[in-house]
């Protein structure tokens, strides 16, 4: 999380900081270590309204189990203990009116176990 420098910062157990009246929010591959333990820290950012957040990261719901590839992808995220369910929780917070999504893109690039430049943006409402 970065605002006027940025802060050391828990994403697991987000605490009350000062922010600023205007920040956004940008994670690269951050997430992904959190696992399903993502909970906490949306509350934090719905509380917090910061103007935007970007996520790039392995979205694990973005990849087809139809597909061979995609299946041994999935495997290995999750037998990793990656990122999973954050994406789902942002669906249900912009149909609960929370947030709006902007954009959620599947970036095919990566490694043969892992994509890890899929995004997702989205902001407070």
């Amino acid at each position: 999380l970065v605002a006027d420098g940025g802060w050391r910062f828990d994403l697991r157990n987000p605490t009350p900081v000062h922010s600023p009246e205007l920040f956004a929010v940008f994670t690269v591959g951050a997430l992904e270590q959190i696992g399903t333990e993502h909970e906490l820290l949306l509350r934090w950012l719905l509380e917090q309204r910061p103007i935007l957040c970007l996520h790039v990261e392995p979205l694990l719901e973005l990849y087809d189990p139809a597909d061979q590839f995609d299946q041994l992808a999935i495997d290995y995220h999750t037998a990793r203990g990656y990122l999973r369910g954050f994406l789902p929780a942002l669906q249900r917070l912009q149909d609960k009116k929370q947030i709006e999504l902007l954009e959620t893109r599947r970036v095919r690039f990566g490694g043969l176990y892992n994509e890890g430049y899929s995004y997702v943006i989205w902001k407070p409402l």
